[in-house]
């Protein structure tokens, strides 16, 4: 059994990457491989220690969490002192292995592909701290930022704060003013699908008039007989006059090909090659295709620039209102998911004389009610700002939420401590909030079992994973699958731990 190492950190004095090679035994590649006639230097005491768990504890939806993962080398020569001189974080960092005794280079399997997090000298090991490319997620949301030098730019006092986004159909946000002469607002920051309603203290404005395609053609036109014109290629919109306030908008945020992008799986691919190195090229083949199918449900988001925020928690905010999760596969693509109920087919199949060790473990008590925040009103009125005319609705207009809510009344009566949970979250329509609401009941409404399993090292095996577990204990006699919500790999050890769940 082997460990393979490559890092790939910056080496300030060649201007340029460099490739550093590890192994645990020794082992050098051939002429024909790639990379060919290498020599892997022999110092892994630790080769790979991570644990990787389906979503942040607590939660069900977002990123797929990576708690910490190390690789220790021994440096008792100090052969390994001058590694002190590069740049690790952030850099390349591969592991392979292979179960034979005597591998050659086409029996390893990359195992892991991700980043280095910080290195760490030391006079007998060095020790590198490992990150997936979840990392490139831990950037500012909206990198764009108002200029102040007038126009679409915006007011001097607007200098340096970031633009609003508008992403999906929110409703009733609050766009910010750039412009007093001509009187213009702005909702997004690009190619918006355009405004669907604009009100003023709740009234709507009716006389609705054209779309421009720039800032000059929509501040040069006129304005006779309409209440506003729109410039939605730069997500702006031009009143008459000026409001009494508060303005507010419902709008189709950032386009994808032309279209509004409603779905999860468009509005991240909208936004990563925005604010991070991602592009399209580095989603996995298909999963956009297979999310959009999955999770077709319209959502709404709004942020007015005013704070700083991450990439990662935007998106787990949208990953969280339809329990889908995220993250890198081995080949660096982001992978999107939805966390349901075991495949039908599982990935990997465990039986009594392959297991190390089984152990039942407590699962959360029985789901019953579920209630769904929907339809977020993001400024909500008081009534002294909602405007006298209006008398039918004005409730509604100070309502942040909307919800649905499903219960099985039979998981009721069977689990006299089943929960009762409410999630607020970016979904739009009734409809859609209560197919969610009934999914998260579906799934968390039986009984399930949870177990912790090891197993020897298994390549390819990670949390999201369905499982087949065939042992003479715990009612497993006749084979059961379940889904891996963590995966600790331990190379040491040579084994996988894993949290079961099904």
């Amino acid at each position: 059994m082997a460990w393979l190492f490559r890092g790939q950190p910056y080496s300030a004095a060649a201007g340029a990457v460099v490739s550093l090679y590890l192994s645990d035994v020794g082992f050098i590649t051939e002429p024909a491989d790639s990379p060919a006639n290498t020599y892997w230097d022999r110092r892994l005491r630790v080769a790979l220690s991570l644990e990787r768990s389906l979503f942040a504890r607590g939660n069900v939806g977002g990123r797929s969490e990576m708690s910490a993962g190390v690789t220790v080398a021994e440096n008792l020569d100090g052969a390994l002192d001058g590694w002190s001189n590069y740049d690790w974080d952030g850099r390349r960092i591969d592991i392979w292995y292979s179960a034979k005794e005597k591998p050659v280079w086409a029996d390893f399997s990359l195992v892991w592909s991700g980043t280095a997090e910080r290195f760490t000298p030391g006079t007998d090991e060095v020790r590198i701290d490992l990150r997936d490319l979840q990392l490139l997620l831990e950037r500012p949301y909206q990198v764009n930022r108002f200029a102040g030098t007038g126009g679409a730019e915006g007011f001097a006092e607007l200098a340096g704060r970031r633009k609003p986004r508008a992403m999906g159909r929110p409703k009733q946000i609050s766009p910010i003013q750039i412009c007093k002469s001509p009187v213009v607002y702005a909702y997004g920051d690009g190619p918006c699908g355009g405004v669907l309603a604009a009100h003023d203290r709740g009234d709507l404005f009716t006389a609705v008039g054209g779309d421009y395609s720039t800032y000059a053609a929509m501040a040069a036109a006129s304005m006779a007989g309409v209440d506003y014109v729109t410039c939605n290629a730069l997500g702006l919109i031009r009143f008459a006059s000026q409001p009494v306030g508060p303005v507010t908008l419902d709008v189709e945020g950032r386009t994808l090909s032309g279209s509004a992008a409603v779905t999860f799986a468009n509005m991240l691919s909208v936004i990563l090659p925005i604010d991070t190195s991602l592009t399209s090229g580095d989603f996995a083949t298909g999963t956009v295709a297979a999310m959009n199918s999955l999770c077709p449900q319209v959502l709404g988001h709004w942020y007015d620039g005013g704070s700083e925020v991450l990439v990662a928690d935007i998106v787990d905010e949208w990953a969280e209102s339809i329990g889908v999760y995220w993250g890198f596969d081995l080949n660096r693509k982001l992978v999107l998911g939805r966390f349901d109920a075991p495949k039908p087919t599982a990935d990997f199949s465990f039986v009594q004389r392959g297991i190390l060790s089984i152990d039942p473990t407590a699962t959360e008590r029985r789901l019953a009610t579920q209630t769904i925040g929907y339809g977020r009103r993001w400024r909500t009125l008081s009534d002294a700002e909602i405007a006298g005319s209006i008398v039918t609705g004005r409730d509604a207009l100070g309502q942040e939420w909307q919800a649905a809510t499903y219960t099985d009344g039979t998981v009721a009566t069977q689990s006299l401590l089943a929960r009762t949970e409410r999630v607020d979250t970016c979904l739009m329509s009734q409809s859609a909030a209560a197919a969610e609401a009934l999914r998260r009941v579906g799934l968390h409404g039986p009984r399930r079992e949870g177990f912790e399993l090891r197993v020897p090292f298994t390549p390819g095996l990670d949390a999201g994973a369905t499982v087949s577990v065939t042992h003479d204990r715990h009612g497993l006699s006749g084979g059961k699958r379940f889904v891996v919500m963590a995966a600790d790999r331990d190379a040491a050890a040579e084994e996988h731990l894993l949290t079961l769940w099904g």
